[in-house]
């Protein structure tokens, strides 16, 4: 205490006992509140002003102190003590009210504006955020929005507009760096609450991540041992919601199916749509926290109908995808509820359709990626692996493979015996039947055609053959660089070929047919 002032006591023991009478007896009830956002008094806390439903809202005064129904509360992140101190309440110090002069129709038409249609789901996961207890009384479980696309595509800034309906937006947590610990991950989630945080740069394959999101989902938080007691345990809750942004994306059905997945794959923009993206920007700079004030403000009608309006939607996306995984079901459901809860109230740029139709086809593709995701990163995976090795054993340039452009040739019949092979050394299990696999790799979007002659070596009528065409430019970003980088590898290793004009009516012998059929069959010219 003598860090911040000159406090001396020159008083006797009498006087001392006099002071403590009074204090207590002007005291009243008081309460300290580390955790900002919602309160189950009955108010939702920014670092600077109280919230309060229906009511009037309450500024924080320079202590940090204010008082609501006769109790006094102490918030030490809004202390003045604190304000340059940036060791202390950083993100706390973040969340504030900024009020602006946008109205909710205009700043959602503009997010919408810059980044389409994937605003539907940003908007309305965030608005489901303000309102995360409530859904999770419902449901036990709170939907996950990913964002999945290469690099500049706008998946970042599309969560920072949203963020900014909470103040200055919250720094991202970077997944692949690993420089936070999975209790430092979660804690996050705690430390406020009705809020949304956002972890960038997924990374696939790592189980204990997947492990992290899955538990987030389902709202496990984790446990924390007690200093006083050796059997006694806390939890660390899961009190906020989640965006989740990547270059790659999962290939693990339980986090498919727990994931709102938005392909964002546009990488080239106008002078009209940097303008527009400017435009946003210096919006959320003026602040937009009163739209968020004037949403929570619904609380009592959200509480009112959110379960009835989800029910009603769960009926009618089951009508629509008739085979969705239930939590998937369930996840859109939740964030169209919200807009059936609110419409009448705020205004919106989308329609009731636009949001059903929107929904349903991100749903139904996500829904391919969860029958064929697996094994076409396993795919992809051997594939790779089979372009290195010794030269009559390997996927090679200009033998069963070819780039021209974004458009990735490759002869699949031999192709898919050499990564048979690898598939079962590297996973230890045998891989999917050949017109499997190729229907399968057809049903993805970087598929491209199918074309029955191809020079894979131009000017050698013996390294013709039909094939499969993919564009590499919609494969996943880690297999389009690995795949380029093999082929450029083989490029400079591999000796000129000179034509011999003896060697015109050489065939190449026909594949072996013995591992399946697909649609076409693989007859090398």
């Amino acid at each position: 205490m003598t860090n911040f002032g000159n406090f001396r006591w020159h008083g006797k023991n009498d006087d001392l006992v006099r002071l403590q009478a009074l204090l207590f007896d002007k005291m009243g009830n008081g309460k300290s509140l580390d955790v900002l956002g919602w309160q189950t008094e009955g108010f939702f806390l920014f670092n600077n002003l109280v919230i309060v439903p229906g009511g009037e809202n309450i500024k924080l005064d320079q202590n940090g102190c204010f008082e609501f129904k006769g109790v006094s509360y102490y918030v030490p992140s809004a202390n003045i003590i604190y304000k340059d101190n940036h060791y202390k309440y950083e993100p706390q110090k973040k969340f504030i009210h900024i009020p602006g002069s946008i109205s909710p129709l205009d700043f959602f038409a503009k997010v919408k504006r810059v980044h389409g249609t994937h605003a539907i789901s940003s908007i309305f996961h965030a608005i489901s955020c303000m309102f995360h207890d409530i859904v999770v009384k419902n449901l036990k479980g709170f939907p996950i929005n990913f964002s999945y696309g290469p690099p500049g595509t706008g998946k970042d800034e599309l969560n920072h507009a949203v963020k900014s309906l909470w103040g200055f937006p919250q720094t991202a947590t970077n997944l692949e760096s690993k420089n936070a610990t999975k209790t430092a991950t979660i804690r996050e989630l705690a430390q406020f609450t009705n809020t949304l945080i956002e972890w960038s740069e997924y990374t696939r394959g790592d189980n204990e991540l997947d492990g992290t999101i899955k538990s987030v989902w389902d709202l496990r938080g984790k446990k924390i041992g007690k200093f006083e007691s050796r059997v006694a345990t806390d939890n660390l809750p899961v009190l906020s919601g989640v965006a989740l942004t990547g270059n790659q994306y999962p290939d693990n059905e339980a986090i498919i199916t727990r994931i709102i997945w938005n392909d964002m794959n546009r990488t080239e923009f106008t002078e009209e749509d940097e303008k527009q993206f400017n435009e946003l920007n210096d919006i959320i700079d003026k602040g937009v926290t009163h739209i968020t004030v004037d949403i929570i403000n619904q609380r009592e009608l959200v509480d009112r109908n959110f379960n009835k309006e989800y029910r009603i939607l769960m009926d009618l996306y089951q009508r629509r995808i008739p085979d969705c995984n239930k939590r998937m079901l369930k996840n859109i459901s939740t964030l169209t509820a919200f807009y059936n809860v609110l419409k009448d109230e705020i205004s919106f740029p989308f329609s009731q359709n636009e949001i059903l139709d929107h929904f349903t086809e991100i749903t139904s593709a996500q829904m391919r990626k969860l029958t064929s995701s697996s094994i076409v990163n396993k795919w992809w995976d051997c594939f790779i692996a089979s372009m290195r090795g010794v030269d009559y054993d390997k996927i090679k340039v200009g033998r069963e493979l070819k780039l021209e452009g974004n458009l990735l040739y490759f002869q699949y019949g031999n192709c898919y015996t050499k990564v048979q092979r690898q598939w079962y050394s590297q996973y230890r299990d045998s891989a999917p039947a050949k017109s499997t696999m190729k229907e399968a790799i057809e049903k993805e979007s970087s598929y491209h055609s199918y074309t029955s002659r191809v020079d894979f070596k131009k000017g050698l009528p013996r390294h013709q053959s039909s094939a499969i065409v993919v564009d590499i430019m919609k494969l996943p970003n880690d297999f389009r660089e690995a795949i380029k980088n093999e082929i450029q590898l083989q490029e400079h290793e591999m000796p000129s070929e000179p034509y011999h004009p003896d060697n015109e009516n050489e065939i190449t012998p026909a594949i072996s047919k013995t591992q399946g059929s697909g649609k076409q069959e693989d007859i090398p010219f």
